[in-house]
């Protein structure tokens, strides 16, 4: 069953700093550069994407991001654009924000169809992902491995959890006949404990349980490094046995949002590692995909460091709609708040366009209707909570290289909806 509330009202937005009207030249030079899109669903014809072929060229890592965790037409934006990438650009790695062993998981579907797809997507443990959306395109990689010789590799890049990471090593004790319960005993003991800190009081208590502990963290994970080393041969085995040990390092160290951002891009890049001749499609928040952020660094600003010009970052934005966040009435769909004047949202929605792509690293300098795009406005950021004001100064033009904008959303359909408020 699709859970399908009545959106809860937005709360007024604030006034932004800097409110002007779009000129009709500025209006008529944004028509002019933009690539218009005419659907959002993911079956439709991928010719009008082929702009993205120049936009990419052909980066070994290119993100998309979202501006909401909860938006149906943007997920669905991202399933084309995803299938256009496999298809058409020979991206065969998509990697998610969501527990690496968890979101691995989902391989065993899409290359052999064994599994339940929607307890799998639940499976990655965050209602963002848990969507109708992502089962579509779920879907679509199982009938595209089915029909490809080169299958699409489904993995992830977060550590938020210890548990997925953990049943791996047991699975790897088991495998060699070896007797997990006394040595992982108190490494789970500890883990449990730490997870209980930070759901009381993420960064505060959890902090300190993860600093009291790191010494006793730090030898007990050793211990597991030696026993691998000492008992895995085979490289393959033995590097994602070894991975799975280095995001239970990370749980144990994650103790601000900066550490979680670095550690994605870490797992990222060791993902790229693994797969040295693949090219990659990340899926992320804006938040953390975008190349530059003021107040501390974030997950695409450390792959970008890495990856240079090789590391592509494609945002999304909308005007108005509804969309699923935890807020007041807990987990359900929210109304938007508007975009205003001031805003880039406002000034992509005043060209008339539904929905179009943007080359924002193509700005042309010197142009004089172009100069809005390249100045400090107001653009929505929005996770997976509501926000008492959407919308935050950015400079656009340096936190991504292209921007989906899509002018009116719905929430995304939940398949698991939660029982009563969150």
């Amino acid at each position: 069953m699709l859970f399908l509330p009545k959106p809860v009202a937005a709360q007024p937005q604030h006034e932004p700093k800097t409110a002007k009207e779009p000129s009709v030249d500025e209006l008529n030079w944004l028509r002019s550069f933009v690539f218009p899109l005419a659907s959002t669903n993911l079956k439709a014809d991928d010719a009008e994407l082929k702009p993205l072929a120049a936009m990419t060229h052909n980066a070994t890592v290119v993100a998309i991001g979202e501006v909401t965790h909860g938006t149906s037409e943007i997920y669905q934006m991202k399933g084309r654009l995803i299938r256009y990438l496999v298809e058409r650009e020979g991206y065969k790695v998509f990697a998610i924000e969501a527990n690496m062993p968890e979101a691995y998981r989902l391989n065993q579907y899409i290359t052999n169809g064994t599994g339940d797809p929607k307890e799998l997507i639940k499976g990655m443990l965050f209602w963002t992902w848990d969507t109708q959306e992502m089962l579509d395109i779920v879907e679509w990689m199982k009938t595209y491995n089915a029909t490809n010789t080169k299958k699409i590799l489904f993995t992830g890049i977060d550590m938020q959890v210890f548990e997925g990471p953990l049943a791996e090593i047991k699975t790897a004790y088991n495998k060699y006949n070896t007797d997990s319960s006394a040595t992982l005993r108190s490494l789970q003991a500890r883990l449990k404990y730490l997870q209980e800190a930070r759901r009381n009081k993420i960064y505060t208590v959890g902090y300190r349980a993860a600093k009291n502990n790191k010494r006793k963290f730090r030898r007990e994970l050793n211990a597991q490094k030696s026993w691998v080393n000492t008992k895995i041969n085979d490289k393959a085995e033995k590097a994602w046995i070894l991975q799975n040990i280095r995001l239970m390092e990370q749980y144990t160290e994650m103790v601000t949002p900066a550490i979680r951002d670095q550690y994605m891009a870490e797992n990222l890049l060791w993902i790229k590692q693994q797969y040295p001749k693949e090219k990659i499609i990340l899926w992320a928040h804006n938040g953390h995909i975008q190349k530059l952020y003021p107040v501390r660094k974030v997950m695409g600003q450390y792959i970008a460091d890495a990856l240079k010009n090789d590391y592509y970052a494609l945002g999304f934005a909308f005007h108005e709609g509804s969309y699923n966040a935890k807020g007041k009435n807990g987990l359900s769909a929210y109304e938007a708040q508007k975009s205003a004047p001031g805003s880039f949202e406002y000034y992509f929605h005043q060209s008339g366009l539904p929905i179009f792509l943007i080359d924002i690293a193509k700005i042309p300098d010197g142009q004089p209707d172009a100069k809005w795009l390249t100045q400090k406005l107001n653009f929505r950021w929005t996770g997976a909570a509501t926000m008492d004001n959407e919308f935050s100064e950015t400079e656009l033009a340096n936190n991504f290289d292209a921007l989906v904008y899509i002018d009116k959303t719905t929430y995304s359909r939940l398949l698991h909806p939660p029982a009563g408020k969150l």
